[in-house]
């Protein structure tokens, strides 16, 4: 577990969650991985920062420390728990959270352009154009924007996180159909 740490690039600094040389030490140690270890030290600096931005966006349980200076990022916070139960120290991130933006990380590495895409779902309801007119039954989820990987080590700090990472459209995937409501062959009312 570590605390905020910071990154200069050029003459600006900027706050991530952690340094390059842990994310160093946790992929020397992963299969698979050399795309992270091939990369030049300030394309690994800005995709760490470029992961701390994304992380940032979300919304976690707990509440962040110190809420009179302000601090600089969301983590650390009080109130949290790790995945086996054992209460997190209100100086320190989750192991978990740190994994998931090293993960997170090495994804921007491998495709620059995670960085820039938005949330991945798409909630119309209804498209037209001219006289013809298409409505959804409900929105269609598509994939998330973050790896999987990122998403089951966040998962626990999530504040709702029984959601993907990026789909919060609130919609029910539940069709009437199949909850035995009305059969294929009866109409709505």
């Amino acid at each position: 577990m570590a605390n905020p740490d910071t990154i200069t690039i050029g003459a600006a600094t900027y706050d991530v969650y952690g340094p390059r040389a842990d994310a160093d030490a946790y992929f020397g140690g992963k299969f698979g991985r050399d795309s992270w270890a091939d990369a030049g030290g300030t394309d690994k600096d800005r995709a760490l920062v470029s992961a701390t931005r994304l992380l940032e966006l979300q919304r976690y349980k707990g509440s962040i420390t110190d809420d009179t200076t302000p601090q600089s990022l969301l983590w650390p916070r009080t109130g949290i728990t790790d995945r086996r139960g054992v209460e997190v120290p209100d100086t320190d991130f989750p192991q978990d959270v740190l994994y998931a933006y090293y993960e997170l990380a090495q994804a921007i590495i491998d495709d620059p352009e995670l960085a820039n895409i938005g949330n991945q779902d798409d909630n119309t309801k209804r498209a037209k154009a001219g006289d013809v007119e298409v409505e959804f039954f409900t929105p269609t989820k598509n994939q998330p924007r973050f790896p999987n990987q990122v998403q089951e080590y966040l998962k626990p700090y999530l504040a709702g996180s029984g959601l993907a990472l990026g789909y919060g459209s609130g919609c029910s995937s539940e069709s009437s159909f199949e909850s035995g409501q009305f059969s294929r062959s009866e109409g709505f009312a």
